[in-house]
């Protein structure tokens, strides 16, 4: 079995999607929550299920993605690492988002701010 481990980033964006789901349909976002949790004990049990992410990514081990049971718009990316196959979430998002811009945002290299040369 292997460790299960929630981002920071992750737990704050499952708490403002929750709460967004909470404005219309409080039930909901309890099952939301619940039904992540479940996930993650499933991961920790088949940490692959997911499947692989074929993103150029900065992220080191192999990224993967999966969705949300009964809430399939939304997807969990997470990496998995070998030899310990530990598992650990990095985000989830809103799949109806603009998912190039998100990876983008998340996976790639930080761009030099450098202003160039100085006279």
């Amino acid at each position: 079995m292997s460790n299960v481990h929630v981002a920071p980033q992750a737990e704050d964006e499952l708490l403002q999607i929750a709460l967004r789901i909470a404005q219309e349909q409080p039930g909901a976002a309890q099952r939301l929550v619940h039904e992540f949790r479940t996930l993650c004990g499933n991961l920790a049990h088949s940490p692959h299920m997911g499947r692989r992410c074929e993103i150029k990514s900065t992220v080191p081990g192999q990224l993967r993605m999966i969705t949300i049971p009964h809430f399939e718009t939304f997807l969990v990316f997470y990496r998995t690492r070998e030899p310990q196959t530990a598992v650990e979430i990095l985000h989830i998002a809103d799949g109806r988002r603009d998912l190039p811009v998100l990876f983008t945002d998340w996976f790639s290299e930080p761009q030099s701010k450098d202003p160039g040369p100085r006279d």
